[in-house]
């Protein structure tokens, strides 16, 4: 498969952090008799696309892996402190099949090239729990973040700028 293939199979459509996606699943069970319980989508990016760094408020949220070029994800904690993991299935390399992101936490993706240079994509689930609500997801620009954590070392988060 291919970008464009995986694109068409699951009509996916443009998300506003920069990729594309596809709801999967809903619950029909609600938490606290408001918000559905759990939501999956999957999520496709281009090869070299970066998303915009975004934070999900009361949604904690697990990313695995499904196929592709690996993906960086840069992760910013409630204390600014700045966290990277390479998701992919390489483990030899270090890469992990999943990455969990605690609710609040700032979040970015990168997709990476890989050793097969023919592949012109990653594609990862993303599993949220509640369920994923706009209301609840907010896109930062620099000028947030740095203002949100003055200290943040400005040098490890640059190059998550370059689309903004």
């Amino acid at each position: 498969m291919n970008f464009e293939l995986y694109a068409k199979k699951y009509a996916m459509v443009p998300h506003i952090e920069n990729g594309y996606f596809k709801e999967i699943y809903r619950s029909k069970q609600s938490v606290n008799d408001h918000a559905p319980g759990i939501s999956s989508i999957y999520f496709l990016m281009e090869k070299d696309a970066i998303t915009r760094i975004r934070q999900l408020n009361e949604i904690d949220e697990i990313i695995v892996y499904l196929d592709g070029n690996p993906v960086e994800i840069m992760m910013i904690d409630l204390e600014g402190k700045i966290q990277k993991f390479i998701l992919g299935k390489n483990v030899a390399k270090n890469e992990n099949l999943e990455i969990a992101i605690p609710a609040k936490y700032l979040a970015s993706f990168k997709s990476l090239d890989s050793d097969d240079n023919t592949i012109d994509f990653s594609l990862f689930g993303c599993i949220c729990s509640p369920a994923f609500d706009y209301q609840k997801f907010h896109v930062l620009n620099i000028n947030e973040i740095y203002k949100k954590y003055p200290n943040i070392d400005k040098n490890q988060i640059q190059e998550f700028f370059l689309i903004q």
